[in-house]
C-alpha cells in the first residue's frame, strides 16, 4: 500500500462520499486522480472542475490509457468501495490487467495510522459530530485533515486539508471498514442495529462496535454515549447525571441552544449551538467531550461551536417562503428518523408537517419496516418513493406499497419522482421534509425551485 511514488489512481464508484473525499486527498497532493461511478451528480462534477477525469458508463476502453501499460504499473494504483458491483466491466478489466484492489478503508486506515487518529463511530451522529470537531479545531489554527461523510457547510467540501498531522475521519461500519482505524481516541454515538445484510443479526452488529472499541491505542480514550460501553472509556449523554460529560441548565431561543457542560458533575463552561434539532443538541455534546479530552480548553471550543453551520442534507434547511418550511435530510433509518422528525415537530409545534421519504435498500426496508411505520406515522401527511435499491435486487414482499400499508396515517400514498415534483405544484403544507439516502437528494435543487415558484 506503499503511494510514495503513486502518479495515477482509479477509483471504482469514485462519486461516493468517502471515495470522493479521498479522491480529493490524493488529487491535492499531486497524483492525477480518474475513475468510475454509475451516474453524475454534485460531487462527481466537482471532481471534474478540480481537474479529474470521470467515466460513467462501465466501458474498460475509456480507463485511462496508463492502465494497460504494464511498464507504468508500479506508478499506478485501483482503490474500490464494496458497495460497487463486482461484475463491472472496468473491474474485470483491471482484474485481468493483475492490478490489486485496495478496498478504501485500507487506504484511509493507513494515511490515518500516520499521525493522531479521532475516529468518530455510530449507527447515527458520526457525520455531523466529526465536521463539528473539524470545525472546532479549525478555528483554534489546528488545522487536522477531515473526512467527513457529507458536505460540512463551514467547509463547503467532504474532505478538509490541514497541516497538523491530526486525522479526525468518520468511522463507517458497514463492511466492518471502520476495523481498519487505530485512534488515539474514539467516540462511538450509538449502536443502533443496521447493515443486516452484511451483519447476520443485531448481536453481531453490536459486536463490531464492541471490536472497534478495542482498536483504541492503549494511549488513547474511548469516549460514548452512556448506554453503548459503560464499563469502559468516558461517557456523555444529554440527561443521565452519571455520564461524565451531561448538560447542565438548558435555554431553546429561536432553534439556537445555550446550555451549560457538566463535566463528571463539574462546572465545565456555558456554550452555544445555532444548529436546530435536539439531536444536534447531543451530538454537540459528543463533540465537547471529543474536543476536552483532547485538550482544549472550554473557551476554545465554545468558539467554534458557535460558528457550526451544520451538514448538507443533515437537518438542512433549504427553503423558508410565504409561511412553508422545506427542510432536507439523510435520514435513512428509524431512529434518524425518530430523531428528525421529532426534532421538526419540537421547533415547529403548530404546523402541519408532510413527509417525503425515499426508503434506501430493500433489505433495511424488511428488517424495520414496522419501525419505519411507526416513525411515520408521526407525520401529519406522507409520500413514499419507490424503494432506492442501491446495490440490491428486489425482494419479493418488500416495497414502499407494503410499507406504506402499514403506516398509520390518513393522508399517505406512493408516488414516482415526476409526480411527486407535479404534485407540489399545489400541495397544501406548512413543513415539508425530504427524508432517506438514496437519490433523493437530487431532487432537492427541483423542489426549492416549485416551491419558490409558488404565488
Amino acid at each position: 500500500m506503499n503511494f510514495e511514488n503513486v502518479k495515477y489512481i482509479y477509483f471504482i464508484g469514485i462519486g461516493g462520499i468517502g471515495m470522493s473525499g479521498l479522491a480529493r486527498f490524493f488529487h491535492a497532493r499531486g497524483i492525477q486522480a480518474s475513475g468510475y461511478d454509475k451516474s453524475e451528480s454534485r460531487l462527481t462534477r466537482d471532481l471534474v472542475k478540480q481537474g479529474m477525469q470521470i467515466q460513467y458508463e462501465d466501458d474498460s476502453e475509456q480507463i485511462p490509457n496508463v492502465f494497460s501499460d504494464p511498464d507504468m504499473k508500479h506508478e499506478c494504483r485501483v482503490i474500490y468501495t464494496p458497495a460497487v458491483p463486482e461484475d463491472l466491466e472496468v473491474v474485470q478489466y483491471l482484474k485481468d490487467e493483475e492490478y490489486s484492489f485496495l478496498k478504501r478503508a485500507e487506504v484511509l486506515g493507513e494515511i490515518a495510522a500516520t499521525g493522531f487518529n479521532i475516529a468518530v463511530a455510530g449507527t447515527h451522529g458520526k457525520t455531523t459530530i466529526s465536521s463539528m470537531i473539524t470545525h472546532i479545531f479549525h478555528q483554534n489554527a489546528l488545522f487536522v485533515t477531515g473526512f467527513l461523510g457529507g458536505i460540512a457547510k463551514n467547509f463547503g467540501s467532504n474532505l478538509v486539508l490541514g497541516r497538523e498531522n491530526v486525522f479526525v475521519t468518520e468511522a463507517d461500519e458497514y463492511d466492518r471498514s471502520f476495523l481498519h482505524l487505530r485512534p488515539a481516541i474514539a467516540l462511538i454515538s450509538s449502536v443502533d442495529p443496521d447493515h443486516l445484510d452484511i451483519y447476520d443479526d443485531p448481536d453481531s452488529f453490536r459486536e463490531g462496535f464492541n471490536i472497534f472499541a478495542t482498536r483504541v491505542r492503549p494511549d488513547g480514550h474511548l469516549i460514548a454515549k452512556k448506554g453503548v460501553f459503560d464499563d469502559r472509556g468516558l461517557s456523555y449523554h444529554l440527561t443521565d447525571k452519571d455520564a461524565d460529560y451531561t448538560l447542565g441548565p438548558l435555554e431553546i431561543d429561536r432553534g439556537a441552544f445555550h446550555f451549560e457542560v457538566e463535566y463528571k458533575q463539574e462546572y465545565l463552561g456555558d456554550f452555544s449551538l445555532m444548529y436546530p434539532g435536539r439531536h444536534n443538541l447531543e451530538n454537540a455534546l459528543g463533540a465537547i467531550a471529543v474536543c476536552h479530552t483532547y485538550g482544549l480548553t472550554p473557551d476554545e471550543i465554545k468558539k467554534g461551536l458557535r460558528t457550526f453551520l451544520g451538514v448538507e442534507r443533515r437537518f438542512d434547511i433549504q427553503l423558508k417562503h410565504k409561511g412553508m418550511v422545506y427542510m432536507d435530510d439523510y435520514a435513512h433509518h428509524p431512529a434518524e428518523l425518530k430523531a428528525v422528525i421529532s426534532s421538526v415537530k419540537e421547533l415547529y409545534p403548530d404546523q402541519r408537517i408532510t413527509g417525503v421519504f425515499q426508503p434506501h435498500l430493500y433489505s433495511r426496508t424488511r428488517d424495520f419496516m414496522v419501525e419505519f411505520a411507526e416513525e411515520l406515522s408521526q407525520l401529519d401527511a406522507v409520500i413514499l418513493l419507490d424503494i432506492y435499491p442501491a446495490r440490491e435486487q428486489p425482494i419479493e414482499g418488500v416495497s414502499s406499497q407494503e410499507l406504506l400499508n402499514k403506516i398509520q396515517c390518513s393522508n399517505k400514498r406512493v408516488l414516482s419522482k415526476n409526480e411527486l415534483l407535479k404534485e407540489l405544484e399545489t400541495l397544501s403544507f406548512d413543513v415539508l421534509l425530504t427524508l432517506g439516502a438514496g437519490d433523493i437528494d437530487r431532487l432537492v435543487e427541483t423542489i426549492t425551485e416549485i416551491i419558490k415558484s409558488r404565488k
